[in-house]
């Protein structure tokens, strides 16, 4: 079996959502009858070679199919292929990944989904084919709460004819949906039980200040590791503090700062390390964005002996500022940049997962009209005045009761601030106010959820 079927397999990842839970970017393309897709992409590969990957699409603007093929001595051979099967929801419900060798395509690797009546996953199954019958590789259970937080996940590898229990996640939350707990047990040298415990804690605005790390030993839960979280005017995190409990005390560990722009892309992030007493510089990063706030630029640099050392660096460029176009990964090496294979991701506006290896890929691009399923029970958003220079007005209309998320999204898809998280509203009309005075300048999108729909309105800020 060829080796790149193990490798490829893991490139191919789409994301799970619920009926009609286009990102407001990607509805927003739709109605101006302009919905980009990759049609294909090459990638080299110093270990593997060039490749080309291309994709078909549904009516939901999700990849259903994708064929590869080598490139050899300036022909195109086939490689490798995957299908994926989706609900009338437009949920995931399997894919089949199969390989290609002398004219004979083969089976490989096979995973299923299944959802509860809210479109909540609830299981999860990974297994291969062999000698033509499928073998059970590992599998995950989840349930969840009202809201549709994960309550509980349940994983279990396949060994010798039984399912054994590897892990096992519980997780608490408060009225808004954040995460309070969560208690982390795995099999041990065949021994179940407790491992980590984490606690969190939030500001007034859902914003995570503290955390706290709890280890499983001598039958006690014993103090490891905490952190504090600072945040500036603007809701973006600052800082990160993490203490280690040691010899029966805390003591500082690592430290995370972070630098914005104005229009809050995380320009710089450092880490330190406490040293001797003393913070000590360990990795910073640096990063550019294009005038659409695309990354264009990415470098990691490390602290060896009092110097910044140059370590690795990801240069991208786009088509008409917004496409992806090419992605390349290079490390620094004797002096010099060097390209190295790795995953170079891509996430689409239609939230394909687009994964490939090698150290550079280049995208091409084809046009599609996904349909927008018509929502049985209509939300329906306004926002004025708009544009708006302070205070905006934000109403909905619902035909159900139920819990509501209001958020901020800005261009690029990027969740920018939460104005509503899973808070309780009966069938009607409601309104929330926003302060639009944390935003930059520029064009942003409201997106509401409530019962599985959800309703999208554009809005300007302006001063």
């Amino acid at each position: 079996m060829k080796m790149l079927c193990t490798i490829l397999l893991t490139l191919f990842v789409i994301s799970i959502t619920s009926e009609n839970a286009y990102s407001g970017n990607a509805r927003d393309l739709i109605l101006s009858g302009n919905a980009d897709v990759v049609d294909y992409y090459i990638s080299k590969s110093l270990n593997w070679g060039d490749f080309k990957y291309s994709f078909e699409y549904g009516d939901r603007g999700k990849y259903t199919s994708y064929t590869g093929e080598k490139i050899e001595d300036g022909e195109f051979v086939i490689w490798d292929r995957g299908t994926l099967n989706f609900d009338d929801n437009g949920r995931l419900i399997n894919e089949l990944y199969e390989w290609y060798e002398e004219g004979i395509w083969y089976k490989s690797d096979f995973e299923t989904f299944e959802y509860d009546d809210d479109g909540n996953m609830t299981f999860s199954l990974y297994q291969y084919w062999d000698n033509e019958e499928l073998n059970n590789v590992h599998r995950y259970y989840y349930t969840h709460d009202d809201k549709g937080n994960v309550l509980t996940e349940l994983y279990e590898e396949y060994s010798v004819d039984e399912w054994i229990t590897m892990t096992k996640r519980t997780n608490t939350y408060d009225d808004n949906s954040n995460m309070t707990e969560q208690i982390y047990e795995r099999n041990r040298s065949g021994v179940f039980g407790n491992y980590l415990h984490y606690s969190f804690e939030y500001n007034d605005i859902n914003l995570r200040t503290n955390f706290k790390q709890d280890i499983w030993r001598n039958e006690a839960w014993s103090d490891y590791l905490k952190g504090t979280y600072s945040y500036n005017d603007m809701g973006f995190r600052t800082e990160i503090l993490y203490l280690y409990f040691s010899n029966g005390e805390w003591g500082n560990y690592s430290r995370y700062s972070y630098e914005y722009d104005d229009n809050g892309n995380k320009i710089k992030d450092m880490n330190e390390k406490w040293t001797d007493g003393e913070w000590v510089p360990n990795l910073r990063y640096e990063y550019e964005y294009n005038e659409f706030n695309k990354m264009i630029y990415y470098e990691k640099q490390s602290y060896v002996e009092g110097e910044w050392i140059n370590a690795e660096r990801v240069l991208t460029t786009y088509e008409n500022g917004k496409n992806m176009k090419k992605r390349t990964y290079d490390v620094w090496t004797a002096g010099a940049w060097i390209p190295k294979d790795t995953q170079i991701g891509y996430n689409d506006d239609f939230d394909n997962d687009l994964i490939g290896y090698g150290y550079s890929i280049e995208y091409y691009y084809k046009q599609v009209m996904p349909v927008m399923p018509e929502p049985d029970n209509k939300l329906n958003i306004s926002c004025y005045p708009n544009p708006a220079s302070d205070l905006i007005s934000i109403e909905f209309t619902t035909e159900i009761s139920g819990y509501i998320n209001i958020s901020i999204i800005s261009e690029t898809g990027d969740e920018f601030c939460s104005i509503a998280k899973s808070e309780f509203r009966n069938q009607g009309s409601h309104e929330f106010v926003f302060d639009t005075i944390h935003l930059p300048c520029g064009t942003y999108f409201v997106k509401a959820e409530m019962g599985g729909r959800d309703a999208v309105q554009r809005i300007v800020v302006i001063r």
